[in-house]
């Protein structure tokens, strides 16, 4: 969290944080909490191949900064937890790929699910805005299965 919210840091470093993660009105949830969530996911990230630093799966000219981006999800009061997702778009042996990784919180800051990431290659020809609602649509499936269903901000 330090990193993306330097001063020397482009507004886009922190804009997932800002507005997706820190919002005072919305989610307002801790920085201590982003770092133990992200840290792993970004070790994980370092051994599905090299970043990229361009357009993709369609995205506009200048939409790179969000190749990686993260936030609360969905929440569900009855259960006291929310979804929370990152992303991270990388190049392998097999070409681009973007990754969503995958947590449920408790509102007392204890991760209870944990999942394998789900990966989408740019070679399957959907775009950005499919990739996102299918993503979406994944990890409510994650939940239901867990027994979440009753979503109040989804």
């Amino acid at each position: 969290m330090a990193e993306i919210t330097h001063p020397d840091a482009p507004p886009t470093a922190r804009f997932s944080y800002e507005n997706g993660w820190a919002d005072p009105e919305q989610e307002n949830q801790p920085p201590e909490l982003w770092d133990r969530l992200v840290i792993p996911i970004a070790e994980q990230v370092q051994d599905l191949g090299e970043p990229v630093d361009r357009p993709v799966f369609g995205g506009a000219d200048g939409s790179e900064p969000f190749n990686s981006f993260g936030g609360m999800q969905d929440v569900y009061f009855q259960d006291e937890l929310f979804t929370a997702v990152w992303t991270a778009v990388f190049e392998d042996e097999e070409g681009v790929k973007k990754a969503y990784f995958f947590r449920a919180v408790t509102f007392t800051e204890e991760v209870v699910a944990e999942w394998e990431p789900i990966v989408y290659a740019e070679a399957d020809g959907l775009d950005f805005n499919q990739v996102s609602e299918d993503a979406a649509d994944r990890v409510r499936e994650l939940a239901a299965e867990e027994g979440w269903t009753e979503c109040e901000r989804c």
